[in-house]
């Protein structure tokens, strides 16, 4: 089974340029990997910058990589697949993917999350986040996929979909469209 969310796209057209990272699970612990997030992430938006000339873009592509990243590093728990960080430039557009597999608490609250991103005023909803953070004193902030969406314009989509043969393990695909 499937399901699409938001601004998902199965087929991208002619990609110019492409990178593609792959992260084991196994080797380190999920606090190690984080510390090296923003490695990663200003090397994609480095790497890009290369392509174009903009200051502006290339911390954009670093921000969003390094929230999906360490986004997928969070809920990932199949330690037998890697994660993957995916991103294409196109002729108008770069698109940043991440791919993981997750269990079906972390698959729900996902969906949660989506929905309320996808229905709901953008600066509303980090204000109210902002605030339930505060009040809440929660460890994890919420407010990644917001702020990508809000202070970045980019358009979010995510394709989940059940694992063949493990009924306990979906794959999300999140997918992050960055207008150039």
């Amino acid at each position: 089974m499937s399901r699409t969310y938001g601004n998902y796209i199965d087929y991208l057209p002619k990609i110019s340029e492409s990178l593609e990272l792959r992260f084991g699970t196994y080797s380190y612990s999920s606090q190690e990997r984080w510390q090296n997030n923003i490695i990663t992430a200003q090397f994609c938006g480095q790497y890009f910058a290369t392509f174009l000339a903009s200051k502006d873009l290339e911390s954009s592509i670093s921000y969003i990589a390094n929230e999906i990243l360490e986004n997928a590093l969070k809920f990932h728990r199949d330690s037998s697949q890697q994660i993957s960080l995916n991103l294409y430039l196109l002729d108008q557009e770069i698109i940043l993917t991440t791919i993981n597999n997750t269990d079906r608490l972390s698959c729900t609250k996902l969906e949660q999350t989506i929905e309320k991103v996808l229905a709901g005023d953008l600066q509303s909803l980090y204000l109210e986040q902002i605030e339930s953070n505060a009040i809440n004193n929660n460890n994890e902030s919420g407010l990644g996929l917001i702020t990508i969406a809000h202070d970045h314009q980019a358009l979010l989509g995510w394709k989940i979909q059940n694992l063949p043969n493990r009924d306990d393990l979906w794959q999300i695909t999140t997918m992050v469209q960055l207008t150039i």
